[in-house]
């Protein structure tokens, strides 16, 4: 696949030589944006190789090697011909995302799920019915992983909606939207496999804004408020244990360990302090002992949210 152009890859990958900026398509990614997706697609790299590893039952190794920002016909003209491109909506976003794999990459998965030796030679051809079909739960399967790899970025959940094979004659975005592509290098077969490349594209909205539910149909808005609804009733519901204390103090280990029957241990709490009303780890309250008939009781004198309990 011919290199895209490396004047707006993720900061992490930059050289210490001087690179052309094109002052016609500004870079949107930030230093911060970008290294938060580099790390997300190291992520989703390393559950690509657990993945491909276990569906065709041989050595893989999947490879971050860029992030950067393109816009759609610079992606689409950088990619090879015949090469196997998913279309997937990016719910619940709008727009349309790309995952490209070689034709080699895709051949040699399927002739190992099929049970062949992979060999050198893959053809360099349109899949068949039956082999797209094959492929096709390959890439549902990656892009279940590509969901989960991005969760610390955006909300996202990939549905598959084709498989296209010369990019160059489709056109499902403008040319000039902004995409951004992340690249891989996959090497089946052991270390000493040829890698081949793979990409990701995702519109630059999908990563810099929230997902957008404006334009969600009335039935779709309701489920989502009942679920929502249902969520917080279960919160409320569950069961936290309270606990009432004195503020503690440290004690080492030998010191512990040697406590005997009669021990008087000191503690630093003034003796006018109120006691700690802990839930869950967390101060949420001060109270004074007392009792209620012939129970002990705490006394709330201060509901005041005060942070984490010492332990």
């Amino acid at each position: 696949m011919p290199e895209l152009d490396p004047v707006i890859d993720a900061p992490a990958r930059r050289s210490s030589k001087p690179v052309p900026y094109d002052f016609r398509r500004p870079t949107k990614l930030s230093r911060e944006s970008a290294r938060t997706l580099e790390m997300a697609y190291e992520t989703v790299a390393r559950q690509w190789s657990t993945l491909l590893g276990s569906a065709i039952s041989a050595p893989c190794q999947v490879t971050f090697e860029a992030v950067g920002q393109h816009s759609y016909d610079d992606y689409v003209s950088a990619l090879e011909s015949p090469t196997v491109l998913a279309v997937f909506n990016p719910e619940p976003h709008p727009g349309h995302g790309f995952l490209q794999l070689g034709l080699s990459t895709a051949y040699s998965c399927i002739d190992r799920m099929l049970g062949g030796p992979d060999g050198p030679d893959q053809p360099q051809r349109t899949p068949t019915e039956i082999e797209a079909a094959i492929l096709g739960r390959l890439v549902e399967r990656l892009l279940g992983e590509l969901r989960y790899g991005l969760t610390a970025v955006t909300e996202l959940t990939p549905r598959l909606r084709t498989l296209e094979y010369n990019p160059q004659f489709m056109q499902i975005a403008a040319a000039t939207d902004l995409f951004v592509v992340a690249r891989f290098a996959i090497a089946i077969g052991g270390k000493s496999a040829e890698p081949t490349s793979a990409t990701v594209a995702l519109p630059m909205s999908v990563l810099v804004s929230r997902p957008n539910h404006d334009d969600e149909d009335a039935e779709t808005v309701a489920h989502r408020r009942a679920a929502r609804t249902a969520m917080v009733a279960l919160v409320d519901d569950v069961p936290v244990d309270v606990s009432v204390r004195f503020a503690s103090r440290p004690m080492s280990s030998t010191r512990i360990l040697a406590l005997q029957v009669g021990d008087v241990v000191p503690l630093h709490h003034p003796a006018d302090r109120p006691l700690d009303v802990v839930a869950s780890g967390v101060v949420c309250a001060r109270g004074v002992a007392g009792t209620q008939g012939s129970r002990a009781a705490c006394l709330i004198v201060s509901a005041e949210h005060s942070g984490k309990a010492h332990a």
